[in-house]
C-alpha cells in the first residue's frame, strides 16, 4: 500500500467517482429514452454502483501488501468488484421487495431514486469510516497490485479444463447480470392507451346519466381523461349534440351543435377530471350527445370516426 498516496487524499478517489457517476447515470437514464446510451449508463448504475458503495462501507481498509493469504476483512480490488455486483443485486432486490410490500409499488422513478439514495448513504458511511483510519491503512485505487493478483490467480491452476469452466461460469454470470440490468434500466412498457369517461352530475360511476335535457337549460356533466400512453400527451376535446339519421353502420350526422371544448396536458399516469356545463339549443328525440377526444388539436370537422376516443349518450332534448 502506498501510504503517501493515501495521505495526499482527503476524499477517497473511488467514492468520488462513484458519486459522480451515480448522479450522471441517474440523469441519463431519466432523460434518454430507448437508446444505447441509456443501457450503457443503466447497467453499471443498477448492477455495480450501489454494491460497490456498500462494500466500501464494509471494508474501508486496504489489502495487506505481500501477504500470501488474503485477509477476508481486507478484500483487494478484484474481490471488491465481484462483491459489488453481488451486493447490488441483493440490495436492489430487498429494496424492491420492501416498496412493493409497502403498497407504493415498483416504478422506474422509484428504482432510480432508491438507487441514488442507497448509494449516497453507503458512500457517506464509507467516507466516514475511511477518514477514521490511519493513512497507511486506507484503501485507495491501485491497479498494479490488482493486475499482479489477476495474473497470479490465472497462473496457479495448470488444469486447463478447470480454467475454462471458471471462465465460462464468469461469462455466464456477466450475461445474466447484463440481462437483469437491461430489464431494469430499460423497463418494458405496457400497453399504451387513453381512458375517456363521462360521469353524471353527482360524479359517481353508478349514477344515472341524463336522458332528457331541456333546450336553453344548463346541464352539468363530468369529463375524465386518464393518460396511460407511457409518455406525456396534450389532449383536446369537444362536446357535441348531433342529430343522427339512419341505423347501425349507415348512420349519418345531419346536424351538429358544439356545446363545449376543453384541453388537458397530462404526464404518463396522470388523470384529469373536470365538471363541464352544457346548454343545448337543439331539440328533438334520439339526439346523440358525444364527447370526442383527440391527441393534439381538434380538427376543423370533428367526428366519431376521427376521434382518438369518444363517449356517446342518447338523449332527448325538450323545448
Amino acid at each position: 500500500m502506498d501510504s503517501d498516496s493515501a495521505r495526499s487524499q482527503s476524499v477517497p478517489t473511488d467514492l468520488a467517482a462513484i458519486v459522480g457517476f451515480t448522479l450522471l447515470a441517474a440523469a441519463a437514464v431519466s432523460v434518454l429514452e430507448d437508446s444505447l446510451l441509456r443501457v450503457l449508463f443503466g447497467l453499471p448504475f443498477v448492477l455495480f454502483v450501489p454494491g460497490y458503495a456498500f462494500v466500501a462501507a464494509l471494508f474501508p481498509e486496504a489489502p495487506v501488501s505481500g501477504a500470501d493469504e488474503r485477509i477476508p476483512s481486507r478484500p483487494d480490488l478484484l474481490t471488491r468488484l465481484v462483491y459489488a455486483c453481488t451486493f447490488s443485486i441483493g440490495l436492489l432486490s430487498l429494496y424492491g421487495l420492501g416498496i412493493e410490500r409497502s403498497g407504493i409499488g415498483v416504478t422506474f422513478v422509484g428504482v432510480v431514486l432508491g438507487t441514488v439514495a442507497l448509494t449516497l448513504l453507503f458512500v457517506a458511511v464509507a467516507a466516514f469510516r475511511w477518514s477514521r483510519l490511519p493513512p497507511d491503512e486506507r484503501f485507495t485505487l491501485q491497479f498494479s497490485p490488482w493486475l499482479h493478483s489477476v495474473r497470479r490467480t490465472l497462473s496457479v491452476s495448470n488444469d486447463r479444463r478447470d480454467t475454462a469452466l471458471s471462465v465460462l461460469a464468469v461469462v455466464t454470470l456477466l450475461l445474466a447480470l447484463a440481462a437483469v440490468g437491461y430489464v431494469t434500466a430499460v423497463p418494458k412498457q405496457g400497453q399504451s392507451y387513453t381512458e375517456l369517461y363521462v360521469l353524471p352530475e353527482n360524479d359517481t360511476a353508478g349514477g344515472e346519466y341524463p336522458d332528457t335535457l331541456t333546450a336553453g337549460e344548463t346541464e352539468r356533466i363530468t369529463v375524465g381523461v386518464e393518460n396511460n400512453e407511457n409518455q406525456a400527451v396534450t389532449y383536446s376535446g369537444v362536446v357535441e349534440l348531433q342529430r343522427v339519421a339512419g341505423n347501425g353502420e349507415s348512420r349519418t350526422v345531419s346536424s351538429t351543435e358544439t356545446l363545449d371544448s376543453f384541453t388537458a396536458e397530462l404526464s404518463d399516469g396522470e388523470m384529469w377530471q373536470q365538471r363541464r356545463d352544457i346548454t343545448p339549443t337543439t331539440s328533438g328525440d334520439r339526439l346523440r350527445l358525444v364527447v370526442l377526444l383527440y391527441r393534439g388539436n381538434v380538427p376543423s370537422s370533428p367526428s366519431v370516426d376521427t376521434a382518438y376516443r369518444s363517449v356517446r349518450l342518447w338523449v332527448t332534448v325538450e323545448e
